[in-house]
């Protein structure tokens, strides 16, 4: 007979796997936050600096390339948490396998 802490192993191992990866994934995203706040007060800074049409029109051109880098970030940052969320999903499923083919060989020994 499995004593309790035998039984609550895959539990334990799954609660785990779950705080490190929402932990990675908190840190990943307060960094990223941080790099678009300090990009923001730049920009306003920037735009703070406007003059006249001349500084207007280059603010203006400035800002659509940062728009456009940043969009080519966001769709990186996307990709990344993905392959994070893949990656989590291959652990859980490695886990769950190796629970049942536990139960499973626990079965053949009980009937045999």
């Amino acid at each position: 007979m499995k004593t309790l802490e035998e039984l609550m192993a895959p539990v334990k191992q799954l609660t785990e796997l779950n705080r490190m990866k929402m932990e990675k994934a908190v840190e990943a995203g307060y960094a990223k936050a941080k790099e678009y706040k300090v990009l923001t007060e730049k920009r306003v800074e920037a735009a703070r600096g406007i003059k006249d049409a001349a500084s207007c029109n280059e603010f203006m051109m400035e800002q659509i390339g940062y728009a456009s880098s940043s969009m080519e970030k966001m769709l990186l940052d996307s990709k990344a948490f993905l392959t994070e969320a893949i990656s989590y999903n291959n652990d859980v499923m490695k886990l769950l396998q190796s629970t049942e083919a536990r139960k499973s060989i626990e079965s053949d020994l009980k009937a045999s």
